[in-house]
C-alpha cells in the first residue's frame, strides 16, 4: 500500500503552517498601525501564538498516544482553518492576541502529531531522506511567505493573507481526511490533567510576565511565579499514575534528550531574528513590506534548498556532525547581527539570512533523526510532540527576551522612525542575549559529537 496520500497531507500542512507564520511577521507593521498598537502589542501577537501552541503540545502529544494520532491531526487542522479565518476579521488588536492564542493551541494538535504519523508509516533506514523532505517544506512556506504575504498586503490588505490560507487549509483538511483513516479511540489510561494545567500556567506567566515588566514588580512577580512552578510540575509529574511527561525517558534515552536540549537552545538563540528584522526594516529603513519580505525569504530558500541534501546525508554519516556543524552556523549569522545599525547594507542583511538559513539547514533534519531514532516506537507521538515542544519553547524563549527589551526600553511607544534610536538598542540587547544561548547550543552539540565518536554511534 502506497503512503503517498498520508505523506503529501502532511507535507501540504508543514508548508501552510510556516507559511502562515512567517507571512504574519512582514505585515505586523501595517496592523499595528491600523490598530494603533504598541511594539510590546505586536511582540505579544507572536508570542502568545508560540505559548499557546507550547503549552498544549505535550498534552496533545499524550493524547495521541492514548487514543489516534491520526485524529487528533486531522481535527487540529480543521480548527486551525476555522481560527484562521476568524482572524482576518478581528476588529482590534485585543482581539486579534485572543485569536491568535486559540489559533496556537489548535496548531499544537497538528504539530504534536505530524512526525510520529511518518514515523509510523515510513521505514527507519529511510526516515532521515523524508524527514529532509518534510523540512524541505516547512522552510519553503517560510521563504514564500513573508514575499507572496508582502505582495498581499500591498494589493488585497493584510486580512487577505487570512482568508486565502484559511482556504488552502481546508483544501488539506479534505486531503488528510481522504488520506488518513484514524478514528477517535477511548485512551488507554487516565489523561494526566494536573501536569496538563501546570505546563499552561507557567507559559501564562512566563508570557504575561514578560510584556509587563514596565510596570515593575508586577512583571517580576508573573516571571518568578512561573520559575516557581517549574520544580512543582517535575515533582507532580514524577507522582502521577499516566504523566503528561515521562522523565524517566530522559534518563534511559541520554542521545534523545541531549538531542531535544540543543534544539531548544538552537531556536532560543536564532529564532527572534526575523521578527527583529522584519520591524528594522519596515520602520527604520523605512521598506515596504513586499521589499521586506524578498529580503526575509533569504533563509527560508535556503534552509529549503538544503534540508532535503542533509536530510539524505543524515542516513549516511553520523548526524552528529552535520547537527554540531549547523549550530554553529546558526551561532554565527546571530554574531554577526549584533553589528546591525541603520546605515547597515542590506547585503550584509542577506549575507546573515544566508549563513543562518544554511545553519538551520544543516542542523534541523540530521537532529530530527537523532530524536526520532533515540527513542522507542510506544513513545513516538511524544517525542513528535517533544521535538515541536522544544522549537516552539525556544521560539518562546527568543522572543520573551525581544519583549523583556521592549516592554523596558519602548514601554507603550509605537516602533517608528521617532523612536528608531530606541528600537536600535533594544535589537542589539536582544541579540547579544540570542548569541549567548546560541553558544550554549554549539557546546553542547559539540559535546553530544564527542561522546556519540567515543562510542561509535
Amino acid at each position: 500500500m502506497s503512503h503517498f496520500p498520508i505523506i503529501s497531507a502532511i507535507l501540504l500542512t508543514q508548508f501552510i503552517m510556516p507559511f502562515m507564520f512567517s507571512g504574519i511577521t512582514v505585515t505586523l507593521p501595517v496592523m499595528g498601525q491600523e490598530f494603533q498598537a504598541s511594539a510590546v502589542s505586536l511582540g505579544l501577537v507572536e508570542i502568545v501564538y508560540l505559548g499557546a501552541s507550547g503549552a498544549f503540545m505535550l498534552p496533545f502529544g499524550r493524547l495521541a498516544d492514548l487514543t489516534d494520532k491520526q485524529f487528533i491531526f486531522k481535527i487540529g487542522l480543521l480548527l486551525s482553518a476555522l481560527t484562521t479565518l476568524g482572524l482576518g476579521f478581528a476588529t482590534s488588536i485585543e482581539m486579534f492576541i485572543v485569536m491568535r492564542l486559540f489559533q496556537g493551541a489548535t496548531i499544537a494538535m497538528t504539530a504534536a502529531t505530524n512526525m510520529a504519523i511518518l514515523a509510523d508509516v515510513y521505514p527507519k533506514e529511510k526516515l532521515g531522506r523524508l524527514l529532509g523532505i518534510s523540512l524541505g517544506s516547512v522552510y519553503v512556506g517560510l521563504s514564500t511567505g513573508p514575499f507572496i504575504a508582502g505582495f498581499i498586503t500591498e494589493t488585497l490588505g493584510w486580512r487577505w493573507i487570512y482568508y486565502l490560507i484559511a482556504i488552502i487549509m481546508i483544501f488539506s483538511y479534505a486531503q488528510s481526511v481522504r488520506a488518513m483513516k484514524g478514528r477517535w479511540k477511548q485512551p488507554t489510561s487516565p489523561i494526566d490533567w494536573s501536569g496538563s494545567f501546570l505546563a499552561m500556567a507557567i507559559l501564562t506567566l512566563w508570557i504575561t510576565g514578560s510584556s509587563t515588566l514596565d510596570k515593575g514588580m508586577t512583571g517580576l512577580s508573573l516571571l518568578a511565579a512561573g520559575l516557581v512552578l517549574v520544580p512543582v510540575f517535575v515533582w507532580v509529574e514524577n507522582r502521577a499514575q499516566a504523566p503528561l511527561l515521562e522523565f524517566r525517558l530522559f534518563r534511559i534515552h541520554p542521545v534523545f534528550t541531549w538531542a531535544l536540549l540543543i534544539q531548544l537552545f538552537t531556536y532560543s538563540g536564532a529564532f527572534g531574528i526575523t521578527f527583529l528584522l522584519s520591524l528594522y526594516l519596515q520602520t527604520v529603513r523605512e521598506f515596504s513590506p513586499q521589499a521586506t519580505g524578498v529580503v526575509l525569504m533569504v533563509s527560508p530558500v535556503v534552509m529549503a534548498i538544503m534540508s532535503p541534501i542533509f536530510g539524505r546525508l543524515a542516513d549516511k554519516f553520523r548526524p552528529q556532525i552535520l547537527a554540531a556543524g549547523g549550530a554553529f552556523l546558526i551561532f554565527a549569522g546571530t554574531l554577526i547581527a549584533i553589528g546591525i545599525s541603520a546605515t547597515t547594507p542590506i547585503f550584509m542583511l542577506g549575507v546573515i539570512m544566508a549563513v543562518q538559513g544554511m545553519g538551520f539547514g544543516m542542523f534541523s533534519s540530521p537532529n530530527m533523526k537523532i530524536i526520532m531514532t533515540g527513542i522507542d516506537k510506544g513513545h513516538l507521538s511524544m517525542a513528535s510532540a517533544l521535538t515541536a515542544q522544544m522549537r516552539s519553547l525556544g521560539m518562546i524563549v527568543s522572543m520573551l527576551l525581544i519583549t523583556l527589551f521592549l516592554s523596558l526600553l519602548m514601554g507603550k511607544a509605537a516602533i517608528s522612525a521617532e523612536t528608531s534610536g530606541h528600537y536600535l538598542s533594544v535589537m542589539r540587547y536582544s541579540l547579544v542575549s540570542l548569541a549567548i544561548l546560541g553558544g550554549i547550543a554549539i557546546l553542547m552539540s559539540f559535546r553530544q559529537l564527542m561522546r556519540s565518536g567515543d562510542s561509535g554511534v
